[in-house]
């Protein structure tokens, strides 16, 4: 049984390291040294060009513009999710802001929740923005974030037992370099028009990148 176990054990890591190998005549990337073939790098460019180049070490010329045009056709003949009732978005705020060199933008919104018994009513988290709420499906928005402890936003949770209780993970968790910590966990009673800090035992400035309620018992939270 042993011998066995270590044989299967064998067989799945070989084909597991060997499973995504083309063989490509020819194929410039095996006449690296092993130096230059063991760095990361190296790695992923192999991979990329592998994957294009396959099975005749060869990538026609025109090969991107085909793929654009293949892929401008779709977009004009089924729209970008192939439902029709999709075809066309429209922004539905907040109003964008201004930002010199790139003319009107958004905020990166990190977080979007909508009441489940009401989808009219919107709960989205900018991200240097804090929470702002629509009761009209998006038609306008209210800032009600504006003086807690911090406007950068993690993740929203709504208790689906009472959608009056909102709690707010504050702090960006895209580490990118205009993203900021938080302060914590916020709770509304409310519906967002005010908030307490429920951050006992966790770090204060620290990122959330999400919520989550456990059905059937919404005293318990997760946090992450």
């Amino acid at each position: 049984m042993k011998t066995f176990i270590i044989f299967f054990l064998l067989l799945f890591t070989t084909g597991t390291i060997f499973s995504q190998d083309l063989k490509i005549r020819n194929n410039p990337y095996e006449k690296a040294d092993e130096i230059t073939r063991s760095r990361k790098a190296f790695q992923r460019e192999k991979w990329f060009y592998e994957q294009r180049m396959y099975p005749d070490n060869f990538i026609p010329k025109d090969a991107y513009e085909k793929a654009y045009a293949h892929k401008e056709n779709l977009r004009k003949q089924s729209g970008y999710l192939l439902m029709s009732p999709f075809d066309t978005w429209t922004s539905v705020g907040p109003t964008p802001g201004f930002y010199f060199g790139n003319s009107n933008i958004t905020s990166r919104m990190t977080t979007v929740k909508y009441d489940p018994l009401n989808p009219d009513i919107i709960y989205i988290g900018a991200a240097c923005g804090g929470i702002w709420k629509s009761t009209n499906g998006g038609a306008t928005w209210t800032a009600k974030s504006d003086y807690e402890v911090s406007l950068s936003s993690g993740s929203i949770a709504i208790d689906p037992s009472n959608t009056n209780i909102i709690y707010f993970g504050t702090g960006e968790a895209t580490y990118s370099g205009v993203s900021y910590y938080g302060r914590g966990l916020l709770k509304s009673t409310n519906a967002g028009n005010t908030w307490i800090n429920i951050s006992n035992d966790l770090p204060l400035m620290s990122y959330t990148s999400r919520i989550a309620i456990r059905p059937g018992n919404s005293s318990q939270l997760f946090r992450q």
